[in-house]
């Protein structure tokens, strides 16, 4: 299967409308990101008929593989503050992808995560952003029969885990 920028281009215009330019490239990292976001949501792109955890575990690859090539520019913070992120959290996770890649290339590799691992991710992502497990719709969909439940929900949790933290950390700083 293969998947070409045009392809990806139209999701990103239709994932995040609210950035309305046509001077500024998303780098790959964020198309790729995207998209997993898109097949996390089931927006499905009709130009490819494989199944969804296959094609999310391809973009999950594509991202991983683009991250070491990830530089921070402005132009990428001007649309992500766009989209409610603070630049100066941007910093903190561009500062962190190489981590990030690492541990979802781990996470990605196992068959099955364990259900001590999988409350261990739980309990660092209830600290980071205040929440408990239980009342958490987040948690709910993540944790499934003793295991994160797809492949969809793994690179979520590890980008929503990064993302919170810097978000508590600078909530932190402002108190």
């Amino acid at each position: 299967m293969s998947i070409d920028v045009d392809s990806s281009t139209h999701i990103l215009d239709r994932t995040l409308p609210s950035f309305e330019t046509d001077e500024w490239e998303p780098p790959q990292p964020v198309v790729y990101a995207l998209r997993i976001i898109d097949l996390i949501n089931g927006k499905k792109d009709p130009k490819h008929s494989s199944h969804v955890d296959r094609e999310l575990r391809l973009y999950a690859s594509m991202w991983i593989s683009s991250l070491k090539l990830f530089r921070y520019d402005h132009d990428l913070a001007r649309y992500i503050v766009t989209n409610s992120l603070p630049e100066n959290i941007l910093r903190g996770i561009a500062a962190n992808l190489e981590d990030l890649a690492i541990s979802t290339s781990i996470i990605l590799s196992e068959d099955r995560v364990p259900l001590s691992d999988a409350i261990t991710y739980m309990e660092l992502l209830d600290r980071s952003i205040g929440v408990k497990s239980s009342n958490n719709y987040i948690s709910m969909l993540i944790l499934r029969g003793g295991r994160l439940s797809d492949i969809a929900s793994r690179v979520a949790l590890l980008i929503l885990y990064i993302i919170s933290f810097y978000i508590a950390a600078q909530e932190n700083e402002d108190a």
